[in-house]
């Protein structure tokens, strides 16, 4: 009796997700046969991703340090292998999984790219009221003009008619 066992290879994070698989058969081409049937199999459960076009690539080059860790992050959650590759010329993301988690997986990545377009939008939107508006204080000795950044703060609030106005500390 011939036997052998493989196991593809992956990250110590994907460990829960390994099995041991022994087979056992007189010759060693019927052990070579359930190999290939098996690893067919997995190829056909597996989806792999790129995320590259135009518009990921341009979020990508956006993405903080925080929000790549959330991305890799879900390594955690999915049995995933996710690799992000952020730099001057080379902006993708790709990852492979279980076809069954890609949905959620590709959710997740895209619900990150959205926060990206928001605060790219609120930036924007910032730039462009801080060239119409300036909201200005008096501090006993004269009237001081805001930060840029927080006229669009302090206008959003006006509009809403909101008396209160929050913002992170920028010395933190």
């Amino acid at each position: 009796i011939m036997t052998s066992t493989r196991m593809r290879p992956s990250a110590s994070k994907l460990d829960r997700y390994k099995i041991t698989l022994q087979i056992y058969a007189e010759k060693q081409k019927v052990i070579d046969e359930v190999i290939s049937a098996i690893n067919k199999v997995t190829q056909q459960e597996t989806y792999e991703k790129v995320l590259d076009s135009p518009k990921d690539q341009e979020t990508i080059k956006r993405l903080s340090d925080e929000q790549i860790a959330r991305i890799k992050n879900l390594e955690n959650k999915y049995p995933v292998k996710i690799e992000v590759k952020k730099g001057v010329r080379l902006n993708r993301i790709i990852f492979k999984c279980n076809i069954r988690d890609q949905g959620d997986v590709i959710s997740s990545i895209y619900e990150l790219f959205r926060e990206v377009d928001d605060e790219v939008k609120d930036e924007e939107q910032a730039e462009l009221l801080s060239k119409q508006v300036h909201w200005e204080f008096e501090d006993g000795e004269g009237v001081e003009e805001y930060p840029a950044n927080m006229h669009a703060i302090i206008e959003k609030a006006f509009f809403a008619k909101d008396p209160n106005v929050e913002w992170p500390d920028q010395n933190k």
